[in-house]
């Protein structure tokens, strides 16, 4: 079994007493994934996901290891956000930093697909650029940013919204899920821009999967005889990628130094076509691929003794 890790003083003190409760043996404890994934976000948006503690890093790890992917029969703990919340908290540790890692999608993956929400990647793209409004709103997104430039990135970002959604913007559904979905951008720096990044390429992501889709929709029809019925998916199809000259536009507002500032590092994953991975990720109407699976440490394989005093 492995020995706890031990947190240094510079973790936040709250999310070190949730992290005690997580390694605690007592199986009475009652365990709550979003709570702990709440209080790491707050410290990570601090200090960038780049400049965790090691040792609560550590600790996460050790989260991780004990907990990751139990028997929902066996155990009262299962909780798949935060296993892929956590599989993109670790990802640098791990040596697994990547795209996919970066932008955190496995975990946007279960707030698509949760059926309680009721989402698919286009709403899901327009509540993406939603936070984008809020998160530029803010005092100190102006202050970042400076005026001209905060109006125009709203502007770019308003128009967006308005093409699926003219009436309202639209906020995160109100299920366990949907409170997931602030948790879904982590930053590796402090430099403001990030998280506006962060949220323009999940965008790309979305908004390429639905294009995808509808081609895929417009070829079958066409191949069965239903012509007007693939002109008009093609109309459609044409209208979601004006929506994608939208999002360059809304991103070209950002400095090149602060894109450089958190970019430009041995770490930092490199920029990648969102045509070609959300067609390789497209969970509705794209290719079929391998559901996604969080990642154990190395110290944790299944082929390993399960280290956790949590047992059943």
């Amino acid at each position: 079994m492995s020995q706890p890790a031990t947190l240094t003083d510079n973790v936040d003190p709250q999310l070190a007493a949730e992290l005690d409760r997580w390694l605690s043996p007592d199986p009475a404890i009652e365990l709550d994934g979003l709570t702990l994934a709440t209080l790491v976000t707050r410290q990570l948006r601090a200090t960038g996901r780049h400049l965790l503690p090691e040792s609560l890093l550590a600790a996460l790890e050790d989260v991780q290891c004990r907990h990751l992917g139990r028997d929902a029969y066996l155990d009262a703990y299962l909780d798949a956000y935060l296993d892929a919340y956590l599989d993109a908290i670790l990802a640098r540790r791990q040596d697994r930093f990547r795209n996919q890692t970066y932008l955190t999608l496995p975990l946007l993956e279960l707030i698509l697909t949760d059926p309680e929400s009721g989402l698919d990647p286009e709403r899901l793209s327009v509540m993406l650029i939603a936070d984008v409004i809020r998160h530029e709103s803010q005092p100190s997104s102006l202050d970042a940013t400076g005026e001209a430039t905060n109006r125009k990135r709203i502007q770019h970002a308003g128009r967006i919204v308005a093409a699926v959604n003219p009436h309202e913007c639209p906020m995160p559904p109100k299920t366990p899920a949907g409170q997931w979905f602030a948790l879904s951008a982590l930053p590796v720096s402090t430099v403001h821009d990030e998280y506006f990044f962060i949220r323009a390429l999940q965008t790309h992501e979305m908004v390429y999967t639905t294009l995808t889709a509808q081609l895929r929709a417009a070829t079958a029809a066409l191949r069965s005889g239903q012509v007007a019925a693939a002109a008009a998916l093609v109309r459609r199809a044409n209208e979601v990628f004006q929506r994608a000259a939208l999002l360059f536009r809304m991103v070209a507002t950002m400095r090149p130094g602060d894109f450089h500032a958190f970019r430009c590092t041995p770490t930092a994953p490199a920029p990648s076509s969102p045509r070609r991975t959300s067609a390789s990720r497209s969970p509705a109407g794209g290719r079929r691929r391998r559901a996604w699976r969080p990642t154990p440490s190395p110290t944790c394989r299944p082929s390993a003794p399960r280290c956790s005093g949590r047992t059943t």
